[in-house]
Order: structure tokens, then C-alpha cells, then sequence
């Protein structure tokens, strides 16, 4: 795996990346943006699920780039919870799409508990990618998106022991979306961190992403 750290600008702001490319494969490479769960509870780019994920991807020849959101790590700006943090998602993705060894008409986006709730609340911005996969997505964020108006590949993955997302909670919401592509599915005891399940959560979002990509 190649791994190069990038810094990218977006109105006037410097974010911090990582693009990771496979070194076993010819390109062009479908691409997937991966964004990072919550900072306040010490969610960045290198979070645990994040680095499973992406190593995974990379595994089947696929490119990947994860980032900090505005305001964590070295990326420049100020965490506004949510509100502007989709303009970020935006900026990496045209980063990624014009990255040379990059198929720009295969992109995913993958977004993990607080990434996923920015993914939902820019849905209809989120232009480019074919296919996105919300792990443990909360189901206020859910409830308040575009999701059923959406007609991407999407896959929903949560823990059965999460509280955050809980699995029948967000069945119920999800359950009159039956015809937009959604797929759903719950890891047996996993929480909300995935403690111990990180390279199962990988490997689920993985095996979607090479299916319907």
C-alpha cells in the first residue's frame, strides 16, 4: 500500500488527508472517501474502524483518501458540529476524483457514526460518488435526511449492542425504504466504538462497496 499525506484547500481552508493507493495492482483504481467518526468523543482519520477499512480497501485494489474534517487534527477552521462539515466531504471528493490512478466514474463514500451524519445531512450535495455506506449511523440523523428521495447504493451497518444506533430503531425508520437501494446490516455484539470488530465492520462495508461499485 502507497500512502501519501496531502493537505487540500477549501474556501481558504488547509485539510489534512491521507490518500492510500494499491502497489499490487494497475490503475485506473475505483476510489472511496472515508470520513471519521465524532472528535469530541476523540474521532479523527486515524480511528481504528477508519484504518481497518481503508487497508481493506486497498487489499482489492481500490484507492482510498481519509481526512480530518475542519478543525481536528492539523486541518485548518472551527468544528461547527455538523453544519459545515459536508462542504469538507465535497472538497475531498473532487480531490479524490481528479487524483491521478483514480476511475472518477467509480467513487463510494463511507462515513462512520458522526461522518455518517454529515453524509446524510449533504446527501443531495454529495455529488460524484455511486455507492455509500453509513456505519453506525445515530437515527436522529437518519430521520432528518434525504435518504428515501436517494437512489444510490447504500448500505446501513451498525452493532447490535449499539445505543447510539440501534439496530431496531433504525430498521424501523428504514423500513418504508425498502426500493431505494438500502441494504441493511447488524454486527452481533458490537457497540457503538466496534471495539473488537473493526475489521468485521471493514470487511462487510468492503464487500458492499466491491459488489455494487
Amino acid at each position: 500500500m502507497r500512502q501519501t499525506s496531502i493537505n487540500f484547500k477549501h474556501k481558504g481552508l488547509s485539510l489534512e488527508g491521507v490518500i492510500s493507493l494499491p502497489d499490487n495492482s494497475h490503475p485506473p483504481f475505483p476510489g472511496v472517501v472515508v470520513c471519521h467518526p465524532h472528535p469530541l468523543f476523540g474521532g479523527d482519520m486515524e480511528n481504528g474502524v477508519i484504518i481497518a477499512l481503508c487497508k481493506k480497501l486497498v487489499e482489492i485494489g481500490f484507492g482510498t483518501l481519509r481526512f480530518n474534517f475542519r478543525g481536528v487534527g492539523k486541518s485548518e477552521g472551527t468544528f461547527t458540529n455538523g453544519s459545515e462539515e459536508k462542504e469538507d466531504i465535497k472538497a475531498a471528493i473532487n480531490v479524490l476524483k481528479s487524483w491521478p490512478g483514480i476511475n472518477r466514474k467509480r467513487l463510494a463514500l463511507v462515513g462512520y457514526s458522526f461522518g455518517a451524519s454529515v453524509i446524510l445531512s449533504g446527501l443531495t450535495k454529495l455529488k460524484y460518488v455511486s455507492a455509500i455506506a453509513l456505519i453506525a449511523p445515530p437515527v436522529s440523523a437518519v430521520k432528518g435526511s434525504s435518504i428515501i428521495k436517494d437512489k444510490r447504493h447504500k448500505l446501513i451497518l451498525t452493532g447490535e449492542k449499539d445505543k447510539i444506533a440501534p439496530p431496531e430503531q433504525l430498521k424501523k425508520t428504514i423500513s418504508d425504504f425498502s426500493t431505494i437501494r438500502l441494504e441493511f446490516l447488524s454486527l452481533p455484539k458490537a457497540d457503538h466504538s466496534l471495539t473488537g470488530h473493526q475489521i468485521q465492520a471493514a470487511s462487510a462495508v468492503t464487500d458492499f462497496i466491491r459488489r455494487v461499485l
